[in-house]
């Protein structure tokens, strides 16, 4: 079976705040993709402030989540199959 890796919304950010949530603007890469370590795969926006979410490997894209959706903070949106 192929390793996978996690692709998470980051908690760092926002912790200090007290923001608990965010909204998955819009996926920068498609379900299924070849995708690299670094590259951008989706935007997300937590208090009108949007962030890039960057691929930690490379491999192929399982979207897990829909566009517009709100996730919540450390949410697991899409999965990275090793290739």
């Amino acid at each position: 079976m192929a390793d996978s890796t996690p692709v998470t919304i980051p908690t760092s950010l926002w912790e200090s705040d007290g923001t608990e949530e965010a909204v998955l603007a819009e996926w920068l890469a498609a379900d299924g993709a070849r995708v690299e370590a670094g590259a951008p795969l989706a935007e997300v926006m937590v208090d009108k402030v949007s962030l890039v979410l960057e691929a930690p490997a490379s491999g192929v894209l399982e979207i897990q989540r829909e566009e517009g959706a709100p996730v919540g903070l450390g949410a697991t949106v899409a999965v990275i199959h090793a290739p």
